[in-house]
């Protein structure tokens, strides 16, 4: 429960600091609060790509983002990931596109 609320908690911060949209700021802070507070997920949730750092990396790599405002959020997920956050989107549509056959 801890872990949950912490995680709710970033993805707020992380919406507030960068004027994230409305229809747009879930999809945004999602992967990155998952990263940060990996046992929140709950059975049946979306997971996240698995991240090539350890979490306590990814946590301080969050809080410098956020709180000092030292690089973007491209840049954190290509930390994070390997990958900016446009690439991470494709590469994760691509892949319910390869498993569902829906689009």
């Amino acid at each position: 429960m801890f872990d949950h609320m912490q995680r709710l908690g970033l993805m707020d911060r992380i919406r507030k600091k960068f004027f994230l949209p409305e229809d747009e700021w879930v999809v945004v802070t999602y992967p990155i609060g998952t990263a940060c507070y990996p046992k929140a997920v709950k059975p049946g949730e979306d997971g996240i790509f698995e991240p090539i750092i350890p979490v306590w990396q990814i946590r301080a790599l969050t809080d410098r983002c956020v709180n000092d405002g030292v690089g973007t959020l491209d840049d954190l997920y290509r930390m994070i990931w390997g990958m900016g956050f446009k690439e991470y989107i494709t590469t994760l549509v691509g892949l319910d596109e390869d498993q569902s056959g829906r689009y």
